[in-house]
């Protein structure tokens, strides 16, 4: 069955992050986010809540949130990937731009899910803005699955790997 994209647009980050929240809840928090994850870009610690990070800082990325029936083939094209467990216990779930600037509606079923986050470009356009060169893509899915722990497939770049690094700080 073909995936059900539940967003796929142009999205504006600031400090590299954009998130996966309940629509009434508290904000996903970077430190709890990642606390005993292997991975340093989907952080998905906090019940019901995604820390995504970017490789820009602040400008547009392009992300594309699909819901699925079941795991996904890989694809190779990705520069950097990652999977963690995600457990959907609110009524509204929310794809959100850093500081509510703007949110959009999610349409995810209650349940526990398997997330993979793919990237491509996250270090190309580190420094710039989609205006001065080619968009950042990201690709969030989601899928039901059991929980389990997060595992780091495919690492391409300096800025994965920094965060990867930097987030390890957060397992103790």
């Amino acid at each position: 069955m073909q995936p059900q994209v539940l967003y796929s647009d142009r999205l504006h980050v600031h400090y590299g992050q954009f998130y996966v929240e309940p629509q009434d809840g508290d904000f996903a928090d970077m430190a709890l986010a990642f606390r005993g994850q292997s991975n340093g870009i989907c952080g998905a610690a906090q019940t019901g809540r995604l820390f995504l990070i970017t490789g820009i800082h602040t400008g547009h990325v392009h992300v594309t949130v699909e819901l699925l029936d079941a795991a996904p083939l890989a694809d190779p094209s990705w520069e950097e990937i990652v999977e963690c467990s995600f457990a959907q216990h609110a009524n509204a779930l929310l794809l959100r731009e850093w500081g509510q600037e703007a949110e959009y509606p999610l349409d995810i079923p209650q349940g526990t899910y398997r997330v993979r986050y793919s990237a491509r470009s996250m270090l190309g356009d580190w420094q710039l803005t989609d205006d001065d060169g080619p968009m950042q893509v990201y690709l969030l899915q989601f899928w039901p699955a059991p929980r389990n722990a997060d595992v780091v497939t495919k690492v391409s770049g300096e800025c994965a790997r920094y965060w990867h690094g930097e987030m390890s700080k957060t397992r103790e």
